[in-house]
């Protein structure tokens, strides 16, 4: 069992998540690792359009703390029309992997298990702007 955090305060517990990702008979054309986390997180998901922001960061990382610190506010502001999550990079190589995540902080936002775009470094300005674009 691996838990990631989320950050509308609630903790997801997903069991064998690339396993349970693979297995569940999505198409293939779409992404079953993000689809398993949308799927599995919040008990409010009747959206399966809904946009995803996933963060990957790291305690080591200064800059991801701030990342996070905007994360908590846009998680706020845009509640309802987006979910927001942060995977550890240290503690989840298999996604870390499988997105070729290598820079830090590395965003990507999903709608429908699709990845619609990344971000790959410190630029909060650009991270704002795709959120608001994705939430309106």
């Amino acid at each position: 069992m691996e838990q990631i955090w989320v950050l509308s305060r609630l903790a997801v517990t997903v069991t064998c998540v690339v396993c349970l990702g693979f297995s569940v008979g999505m198409s293939l054309e779409s992404d079953p690792l993000i689809k398993t986390y949308v799927s599995s997180s919040l008990p409010s998901n009747d959206d399966p359009r809904c946009y995803v922001l996933v963060m990957f960061t790291s305690d080591k990382c200064k800059d991801c703390q701030f990342m996070n610190c905007l994360l908590n506010e846009l998680d706020w502001k845009y509640t309802g029309r987006m979910k927001f999550y942060i995977v550890d990079f240290d503690k989840e190589p298999v996604i870390v992997e499988r997105y070729n995540v290598t820079v830090l902080p590395t965003t990507i936002i999903f709608r429908d298990g699709h990845m619609e775009s990344r971000v790959n470094g410190f630029y909060p300005d650009m991270v704002r702007l795709l959120v608001h674009q994705a939430a309106n």
